[in-house]
């Protein structure tokens, strides 16, 4: 047995692998939960490399944090571990997040069940205080885990009572060049 170079399949999949397992330090580390060795050890190549081992053993680590997250992390240490501030203006808690570049709100969604769409609402006209919000956004044991959106949330009533259905998420806002604000997604993938 010798090692020969590799052809254009195996260095494809290669670089699948390769970028598989940065999205996953990217999450870990979002979590934090990364923890890299401490020292350096040698390692002994293998005289041959099976791609489809390789491939095997991401896909099992990708299983193993998705299928364990919901059980690991609780809402409470993974929204406590950001410094939340009071916008007065739109009625938020937010915080700066340096790793997405963007503001994150948590924000009111609500559901619009005939197109099956989440609308922002706006609650800058709300009654809304910072301490009423501190404690409907701090009763723990009410935020549930979405496995589809990847996201915790809080289910909140609205003050018109019009039967929609209108969730807490944490959202993740940007300014653009023009100073307006833009919605760029939720938070979720963070959480992961």
């Amino acid at each position: 047995m010798h090692l020969t170079s590799i052809n254009d399949e195996v260095r494809f999949r290669l670089e699948e692998i390769k970028d598989d397992l940065k999205e996953l330090e990217k999450q870990l580390r979002a979590r934090g939960q990364w923890r890299p060795p401490t020292h350096s050890s040698a390692l002994v190549m293998p005289s041959i490399l099976d791609t489809s081992d390789l491939s095997s053993a991401v896909d099992l680590l990708r299983h193993t944090m998705s299928t364990s997250h919901s059980c690991q992390i609780l809402p409470q240490s993974a929204i406590s571990a950001y410094s939340w501030t009071w916008d007065p203006g739109w009625k938020e808690f937010y915080t700066y997040h340096p790793l997405s570049q963007s503001y994150i709100y948590l924000s009111q969604w609500q559901l619009d069940a005939s197109r099956n769409v989440w609308e922002h609402v706006n609650m800058v006209w709300s009654a809304l205080s910072p301490q009423h919000a501190a404690e409907a956004l701090g009763a723990w044991d009410d935020w549930k885990w979405d496995p589809v959106l990847g996201e915790w949330y809080l289910e909140v009533d609205r003050e018109d009572g019009n039967g929609e259905r209108c969730c807490v998420f944490a959202s993740r806002w940007q300014i653009q060049e023009d100073g307006d604000w833009t919605c760029v997604g939720r938070f979720g993938e963070f959480w992961r």
